[in-house]
C-alpha cells in the first residue's frame, strides 16, 4: 500500500468519490427509515412453500375437455409443467379447437366423447365446460374410472354435485373441483400470518355481484345468469369453508328478485360455529364498491383479502400487504398451483388432499349455499 493510499481517511476517500459522481449520494435519513420499515415488515411475513413442484417424473398425459376462454387458461398452465403432456381434446369442433391445439402441440382432436374416452393411453381429464352442461359432462368423463379435475360448479344443484360423487364411487375414482382462490398465494401466506394472530373469532364477508351490467354486456348464456350466485359466489362461500370449516348452523335471509333477473337481490346470513365463533355475510348485487372482501378476525389482529389477489395483515405492530407469488400473475390466479395439486395426486396415486376441493367438499359447500338461498 503507497504513503498517499495509508494518509488518506477511508471516509475522506469515500466523500471524494462521491464528489466526482463515482458512488452515489448517501441516502436521506428519510429513505434510511423506509428501508428499516421495509426490512422489518419483510421480517414478519410468513411464508409457506408448496410441496408439490414440476420436475423430472413419470409422464402425464392429460385428455383435455373444452378449449373455450378459461380451458386455455388451463391449457397455459398445463403446458408449463415438465413431464405432463395434454394428449387429446375434446371439443364441439368450434374455431378455438385447432387454435388450441396448435398452440400447446395437442396432436389427438376429438368431437366425439365416446372415441376421445376410450383412449386408454389417458392418464387424468381435465374437463372446462360451461355451467349448464358441466354435470353431464363430468358424469360421462369420470364413468372412464380415472381422476378428473372440473371447473367450478360441478353441478347446479346440490343434488347435481351429489350424483357426481356416485359416479365417482362407482367408477373407482375421484375428481377434483376447480375452486382455484384457495390455491391464491395471498390466500397461503396470509393463512400462514393467521397463524401467529391466535384463536379465530369470527369473519365478515361480502360477496357483491353487479349482476345486472353483467347480463346486459351478453358475454354469458341466460342459463348462467339465471344461476349467477351458483356460477360466481361459490368462490366466497368456499373461500369461508375452506378457512373456518362447516358451521353448525345458518340463519340466512334472501330477496332474490328473480322476476327482474335478479336486478338488486340481496343476501344476509350468520353463520354459527359455536363457542362464540360467528361469521357474517351480506350480499347486495348492484352496489358501487370494492367487491369481494374476507376478513377472518382472530383475537390479536386480523387477515383480510379483497378481490383479485390483494390482501392485508393487521396486528398490534401495524399492518402489511401479503406477498403475491409470480405464479400468480404469470398465469390465471391461482391455477399454477392448483392444476399442479392435481397432477402431483393424479402421479401418486392418491386422492388430493388439502387444500384441493374434492367432490363431497363440493357437495358440502353446494349445501351451504342452498341453505343461504332458501
Amino acid at each position: 500500500m503507497s504513503t498517499v493510499k495509508r494518509l488518506v481517511p477511508a471516509r475522506t476517500k469515500t466523500a471524494l468519490k462521491r464528489r466526482l459522481g463515482l458512488l452515489p449520494p448517501p441516502p436521506t435519513k428519510a429513505e434510511k427509515k423506509a428501508a428499516a420499515r421495509a426490512k422489518r415488515r419483510a421480517a414478519r411475513v410468513p411464508r409457506w412453500t408448496r410441496s408439490e413442484r414440476p420436475g423430472p417424473k413419470g409422464l402425464i398425459r392429460v385428455g383435455m375437455v373444452g378449449a373455450g376462454e378459461y380451458g386455455r387458461n388451463h391449457l397455459q398452465v398445463l403446458s408449463s409443467y415438465e413431464q405432463v403432456e395434454v394428449a387429446a381434446l375434446l371439443t364441439t369442433g368450434g374455431p378455438n379447437a385447432a387454435e388450441a391445439a396448435a398452440a400447446h402441440g395437442i396432436e389427438r382432436l376429438f368431437t366425439d366423447a365416446e372415441d376421445f374416452l376410450a383412449h386408454d393411453d389417458l392418464d387424468c381429464f381435465v374437463v372446462v365446460v360451461p355451467m349448464p352442461v358441466m354435470a353431464d359432462t363430468a358424469a360421462r368423463v369420470l364413468a372412464a374410472g380415472k381422476p378428473v379435475l372440473l371447473e367450478k360448479p360441478a353441478g347446479i344443484t346440490a343434488a347435481d354435485t351429489a350424483r357426481l360423487v356416485r359416479v365417482a364411487e362407482e367408477a373407482g375414482t375421484w375428481a377434483m373441483v376447480g375452486m382455484n382462490r384457495r390455491f391464491y398465494s395471498s390466500v397461503d401466506h396470509g393463512l400462514a400470518a393467521l397463524a401467529d394472530l391466535g384463536p379465530i373469532r369470527g369473519a365478515i364477508l361480502e360477496i357483491p355481484q353487479r349482476i345486472t351490467e353483467d347480463r346486459l354486456s351478453g358475454r354469458l348464456p341466460a342459463a348462467e345468469y339465471d344461476h349467477f350466485y351458483v356460477r360466481n359466489s361459490v368462490h366466497g362461500v368456499d373461500l369461508l369453508r375452506y378457512v373456518l370449516g362447516d358451521p353448525l348452523d345458518v340463519h340466512a335471509r334472501s330477496w332474490q328478485n328473480a322476476e327482474q333477473g335478479s336486478r338488486g337481490a340481496s343476501f344476509a346470513a350468520v353463520h354459527d360455529y359455536g363457542g362464540g365463533v360467528l361469521a357474517t355475510q351480506l350480499d347486495l348485487w348492484d352496489t358501487y364498491g370494492p367487491g369481494f372482501r374476507l376478513k377472518v378476525v382472530a383475537e390479536q389482529g386480523w387477515v383480510e383479502w379483497e378481490l383479485g389477489l390483494t390482501g392485508t395483515v393487521v396486528d398490534r405492530k401495524g399492518s402489511y400487504e401479503i406477498p403475491v407469488d409470480p405464479v400468480d400473475t404469470d398465469y390465471r390466479a391461482g391455477l399454477w398451483a392448483q392444476d399442479l395439486h392435481f397432477v402431483e395426486a393424479v402421479r401418486s396415486g392418491r386422492p388430493p388432499t388439502s387444500p384441493a376441493s374434492t367432490l363431497p367438499d363440493a357437495l358440502a359447500t353446494m349445501t351451504l349455499i342452498e341453505r343461504i338461498l332458501a
